[in-house]
């Protein structure tokens, strides 16, 4: 109720997970593209800030990258992102996003 309050009744739930690697988490969860997503948001938390995270850790960046692209939020508005998750070798990590 606190965070709706100070939010102004504008809370938005987006929900992105991982349950396989790229064709099989897209057929389990029904949309295509999702497994992608994650991909590209850890490529861009490590090319625009230097971090490294593994894929569910970079759930809430692909979430909150594809509300500003499907304009459920308005680029203007703020959006904090919890980027977590450092269990991957940096050999993983390079491939995945190379």
């Amino acid at each position: 109720q606190k965070v709706l309050k100070l939010s102004g009744n504008c809370v938005y739930n987006i929900k992105l997970s991982l349950d396989g690697i790229g064709e099989t988490h897209d057929s389990i969860r029904g949309i295509r593209g999702n497994y992608d997503k994650v991909i590209d948001a850890m490529r861009m938390a490590f090319n625009e800030f230097g971090i490294i995270v593994e894929p569910g850790g970079a759930a809430s960046l692909a979430a909150a990258i594809s509300a500003i692209g499907q304009k459920t939020v308005a680029k203007e508005e703020n959006i904090v992102v919890v980027l977590s998750g450092g269990n991957i070798s940096e050999e993983r990590h390079r491939k995945l996003i190379n």
